[in-house]
């Protein structure tokens, strides 16, 4: 016969242990974890543990959510098994397929469920092949690599963006031969690709002018060297007093933005307070000699170089050198 109690003891004992294997929640702003949860983007609750690895579910504001398999911790989750993102609705979106911290394969459905892309990274991570895409009215534009499709996409390079629509032919998972597109800035522009790479380009703005390239963008760059370039800067200070509060990157290097223009000059040069006061204009007695602009397909841009440390390192340009005490001496390096 049997014994209804112990069922229900044992259903009960399953229910609390269950309960007890989940952790959190964690919550973020951006990607750093913050204590009040109404100011949270998004949270993590660890849904159960084996060993060194642990399987979460992400939630965010949008009634969207995130299933994955990590190791490591909740706050920087190493990846290892797959990635899986929901709509609203509950149907998945995106499934990342990594494996030992490799992204190996995405695939990708539209809000009806149908299959909408499955990219490959069989050469690595950012690499892609894309081996199937279609509509979402299940029309193939793409099969085993090949075939044509039109793009919408956005192109990111540290601070340089721009929202572009082109179209052309694939081969064997990459761009292959002449594609078309124009950005949100009327650039119209024509693209000659081989094997995935960028061969040559020919671009046109709303204004008429036309450039031809071989990079998709191109950074600031000076006549001379950094050095060069901060020894017209640092003695041409109208008021060096004025920034002797100004916040530094670290002892003797002093956080600066400004901006690279598309005539090439140098203008907007701005100090950052300590504490998050404002920023503050510097002022100098004279205009700075003139550097190659930012391009983008071609085209110059302004360049905004913030004071943001990851974007100063990477760029052709980095925080001025100061005297470490503060006290309005200021050297070149």
């Amino acid at each position: 016969m049997i014994n209804r109690q112990y069922i229900l003891l044992c259903l009960v004992f399953s229910a609390v242990t269950a309960f007890a294997q989940q952790e959190g929640p964690v919550y973020f702003r951006g990607n750093h974890v913050i204590t009040n949860p109404d100011s949270a983007d998004y949270y993590r609750v660890i849904d159960s543990r084996q060993g060194d690895n642990f399987k979460f579910t992400e939630y965010h504001k949008d009634s969207t959510w995130i299933k994955a398999i990590a190791t490591g911790n909740i706050n920087d989750p190493v990846y290892i098994g797959d990635q899986t993102f929901y709509y609203k609705s509950g149907r998945v979106a995106v499934i990342n397929q990594i494996t030992k911290g490799r992204h190996i394969k995405t695939i990708g459905y539209y809000p009806n469920g149908i299959l909408m892309q499955v990219i490959d990274y069989r050469n690595g991570w950012p690499q892609e092949l894309v081996a199937y895409d279609a509509d979402s009215l299940g029309r193939v534009h793409i099969v085993n690599g090949n075939g044509s499709r039109r793009e919408t996409n956005t192109l990111r390079a540290y601070n340089m963006l721009e929202h572009y629509t082109m179209e052309g032919p694939y081969k064997d998972g990459l761009k292959d031969g002449l594609w078309k597109g124009t950005d949100d800035s009327g650039v119209a522009f024509e693209e000659t690709y081989e094997v995935g790479k960028l061969i040559s380009g020919k671009s046109k703005t709303a204004t008429g002018e036309k450039y031809h390239y071989t990079k998709l963008y191109e950074y600031p760059k000076f006549a001379g060297n950094i050095d060069q370039f901060e020894s017209h800067i640092l003695p041409n200070l109208k008021n060096p007093a004025d920034t002797a509060n100004l916040a530094f990157f670290k002892p003797g290097l002093l956080r600066l933005s400004y901006v690279i223009n598309e005539d090439g000059s140098v203008t907007d040069l701005t100090g950052f307070t300590k504490h998050g006061h404002a920023p503050v204009k510097i002022e100098l007695k004279s205009e700075l000699p003139k550097c190659e602009p930012a391009r983008l397909r071609g085209v110059p841009i302004n360049y905004p170089v913030p004071n943001n440390t990851d974007y100063m390192l990477r760029s052709n340009f980095s925080p001025f050198q100061v005297d470490p005490k503060l006290n309005g001496s200021y050297r070149s390096r």
